[in-house]
């Protein structure tokens, strides 16, 4: 069967491989709905309005040496993550509040490792009501690549994802070509007081960090590599700067720089302030983000409960993957199943 895109972007590069078997398929289908597809579309979209990042095309196609109802996600390449499915099942997670036994077969979910349940779908509602996590075959696919997709933002990110969030703030920079023009003119709009302005320029070092070379239509010799010590400090201040007059995103990007960047000094304190922050406001990644510090005990004393709330408030606001995390932070709890 020859491949198939069900997916088209302008970008050029395939970051993101989705290869299905031959039984999913129809999740991909617009003669079957291509709910799948749907849910992809979804996620890109989630993701760019929570991090202020576009991701890549996403390209799907099928792989016969794949069983008939398996997936495999791979990133650059590079195997991320699989997982088979049971035909006609939906799978089934437990909680402890679940008000009684489910039966079953016996599994794991792909995403988060913990046990699970196929059940049919003549037991859909009844195990809904009884408390447990209930997911569908798209679900279960689109929640597995939100996953590696957050895991692997920093390694996804490209040229084009930099060109776009330096192409943004154009209205106000109409004469912006390339990054390093916009870098000087975001410079003269935060020393008088441009917030935006001053998160734009904490994005745009901590871009450098990586030392990638920025080519333009303009200037064909590349950016030469960043010094990551100056940059390092260039992110931290403009950061700095746009969370204590008080944006919420730079807020949450401050708290990921001390918590989850590769090149960042790791200040877990830090991190939890400033997702405090954030999260008190309404954004839903730092909400996310600060459930996780309580539930690794990261900068805070480790708190499951308090956890589960961050993850509850960032659910409510659509949030998939805190709506997963929601459910698995169960997995420090024995779980029993009965086929």
């Amino acid at each position: 069967m020859a491949q198939k895109n069900y997916e088209q972007s302008h970008y050029e590069i395939d970051t993101l491989l989705l290869e299905l078997g031959s039984a999913l398929i129809p999740l991909v289908e617009e003669e079957k709905g291509a709910e799948l597809i749907e849910r992809i579309k979804e996620i890109r979209r989630q993701i760019a309005e929570e991090l202020g990042l576009e991701v890549p095309k996403i390209r799907i196609r099928d792989n016969m040496l794949l069983k008939s109802s398996e997936y495999c996600i791979k990133l650059k390449g590079v195997e991320a993550g699989r997982g088979i499915l049971s035909m006609g099942h939906y799978l089934c997670i437990n909680s402890r509040t679940a008000t009684i036994k489910i039966r079953g077969i016996k599994t794991i979910d792909p995403t988060f490792g913990i046990p699970a349940l196929w059940i049919e779908q003549k037991k859909k509602d009844k195990a809904k009501n009884a408390g447990y996590t209930v997911v569908d075959h798209p679900s279960i696919i689109a929640t597995h690549l939100t996953e590696i997709i957050k895991r692997n933002a920093a390694d996804m990110l490209g040229l084009p994802d930099t060109q776009n969030i330096m192409d943004r703030p154009r209205e106000k920079c109409p004469t912006v070509l390339d990054p390093d023009t916009a870098a000087y003119q975001w410079t003269l709009a935060a020393e008088q007081g441009d917030t935006e302005a001053m998160l734009r320029l904490g994005i745009y070092f901590s871009m450098k960090i990586e030392g990638r070379y920025i080519k333009t239509e303009n200037r064909k010799k590349p950016l030469l590599k960043a010094d990551i010590a100056g940059n390092l400090y260039m992110a931290e201040y403009w950061f700095t700067k746009a969370a204590e007059h008080g944006v919420v995103k730079a807020q949450c990007l401050l708290g990921a720089y001390y918590h989850i960047s590769e090149h960042g000094p790791k200040d877990f304190t830090k991190a939890v302030y400033w997702y405090n922050k954030a999260a008190s406001q309404g954004d839903c990644e730092a909400q996310l983000l600060l459930g996780n510090c309580y539930y690794e005990g990261e900068g805070v004393q480790k708190d499951p409960g308090k956890a589960a709330y961050w993850w509850y408030m960032a659910a409510a606001q659509g949030n998939e993957y805190a709506k997963n995390r929601l459910k698995s932070y169960k997995l420090s709890f024995a779980l029993s199943f009965h086929e």
